[in-house]
């Protein structure tokens, strides 16, 4: 327990968040949505950009763990941040 492999998608949420992690490590990769929301598809393309706000939170067709750089090339330039906690 506390060393299982898990991943979620890619996607944002439209509210502030907490996240809580009682054991182990947790690694986030994040992107400003500001500055390359236009490199990163999602489903329902509820974030605004220019108002840096949504109407809902989304998710990306995007594979995290497998990401096709044929169907999404411009995905392959976006810049992100990664942290460990």
């Amino acid at each position: 327990a506390g060393n299982n492999f898990s991943s979620s998608v890619i996607h944002y949420d439209m509210n502030h968040q907490i996240m809580c992690q009682f054991d182990g490590k947790k690694e986030w990769i994040m992107w400003d949505l500001e500055e390359e929301g236009d490199k990163i598809p999602m489903w329902s393309n509820y974030y605004q950009k220019g108002k840096n706000e949504a109407q809902g939170s989304d998710d990306s067709p995007i594979d995290g763990e497998r990401v096709d750089l044929e169907r999404w090339p411009q995905f392959g330039t976006a810049t992100w941040y990664n942290t460990t906690l």
